[in-house]
Formats: structure tokens, sequence, C-alpha cells
């Protein structure tokens, strides 16, 4: 991730940027966001960019949202270290993308795992309280719909 410090109407925010196909994943502050983005060409017209499947097996996600394909497993990998504060899901809970699945505890700060995309809970590899390091296998989702 790219990292920033941008000062908008005299307040600072430190913000991390990681951009993907469509969409990128944003640190503010410490609070994690994953922003969708409209690319447009230089007369500010809307340009599609082709979809790229998601490759079997594992991937990172703080959360990367790809167009993906019906059946495919994704491990929801931990964003950063910290202590998982509270699992909200469990195996067979179907789950929309965006859904807030796990808050890991970060240096005092609570942080929001999302579901990358809808699907079914196939795993769940963690529990509140466990300490987990930056890309441990929090979750296993298997993709149901785009």
């Amino acid at each position: 991730m790219k990292k920033y410090n941008l000062t908008i109407e005299d307040k600072s925010f430190e913000v991390e940027v990681e951009v993907h196909q469509n969409t990128a994943d944003v640190v503010v502050n410490g609070k994690s966001y994953v922003v969708e983005i409209e690319f447009t060409d230089s007369e500010n017209n809307k340009v599609t960019r082709p979809a790229v499947p998601k490759q079997s097996g594992p991937k990172t996600v703080v959360p990367e949202l790809q167009p993906t394909i019906v059946g495919i497993s994704d491990v929801i990998k931990s964003p950063l270290p910290g202590v998982i504060m509270n699992v909200l899901v469990k195996k067979g809970d179907i789950v929309k993308r965006g859904d807030v699945i796990i808050i890991i505890e970060a240096m005092k700060m609570e942080n929001n795992v999302m579901a990358v995309a809808d699907g079914t809970v196939k795993n769940v590899f963690v529990e509140s309280g466990k300490t987990v390091m930056m890309g441990d296998d929090l979750i296993d989702i298997e993709i149901v719909k785009n």
C-alpha cells in the first residue's frame, strides 16, 4: 500500500491506498474502507476495464474486490497484526460483499474486516481473543454469485 499524509480543510489524514482492478483498499487514520473506482477518459466518459477472474487458491484480501467466479473459494487474510475482538459469522452463514465479518483490535483501534464477495462461509479459522499476524487466514468464503 502507498502511504500519504493529506490535509483537507485544515484536518490531517494518514491515508494508505492499494488500487486493484475496479476498487481500492483505503485506510484513513487506521479505519479500512473499500472504494469502488469509476475510470474516465480525458473527456470524462466512463471507461470500462476488462474483468479479471480470480485465480484459484488463497489471496490476501484487505479486502480485494475483483469480479469473481461462482464456486471459487476465497480465504480472507488478516490485514494487520492484532487481536480478534469479535467474529460475526460462523460456518454456513451467508454473507454479502461489504458485510463486516470480523473485528480486529490493533493499536487500541477496532478495524473491520469485510466480506469481499457474496458467498457462504466455508470455514472460520479464528476466534475471539486470538492474536493474529498480518496474512494469517481468518475466514474461507465460497463465492456464490458476482
